[in-house]
């Protein structure tokens, strides 16, 4: 943004194209960062400027199929402890829908997995009550751990032995 008046915002993007919005409401929010990376080819020269934008993202070209055959995993932490915190754990094969191969979903439901509780589930919200099962998920330190175990080791075995067609 280059200026705010009320009711309208004068920007520049990344491209050097400048423009106006108007708005009724507005909230500024931080620019999303990319992870401070530096890339460096074979031979020792710095290639970040030509595989990142300006953010830090790295740059992709578009080429959808070859993600059609990746297997894709996210570990998201929800909290700063072991004990009271928690987390979502996904695995998913495809990353990118093949209904050619997986007509009902587009996906592999044999590989695709979400767990629940430290092993790796999103937190109910608050004014919501749990379920028995979330309930004894949270609680239950053991049955956590065997989950998170077993999340895991799906996970390496996803990513080092991707399924076949």
């Amino acid at each position: 943004m280059t200026r705010v008046e009320k009711g309208k915002v004068y920007w520049e993007n990344y491209e050097g194209e400048q423009g106006q919005t108007e708005y009724d409401f507005a909230m500024l929010i931080p620019q999303f960062q990319g992870t401070p990376i530096k890339y460096i080819d074979q031979y020792g020269n710095d290639i970040t400027s030509k595989l990142t934008n300006l953010a830090g993202f790295l740059k992709v070209d578009g080429n959808w199929e070859s993600m059609a055959e990746m297997p894709g995993a996210c570990i998201a932490s929800i909290g700063k402890s072991v004990w009271n915190g928690s987390a979502a754990s996904i695995v998913m094969y495809p990353v990118v829908p093949d209904f050619e191969h997986y007509p009902d979903y587009g996906r592999d439901l044999s590989v695709n997995e979400m767990e629940v509780g430290l092993a790796g589930a999103m937190q109910l919200i608050r004014t919501m009550k749990p379920t028995k099962r979330t309930l004894f998920m949270r609680q239950c330190k053991i049955f956590q751990l065997c989950a998170f175990i077993y999340l895991n080791v799906k996970i390496l075995k996803t990513a080092l032995f991707p399924p076949h067609k």
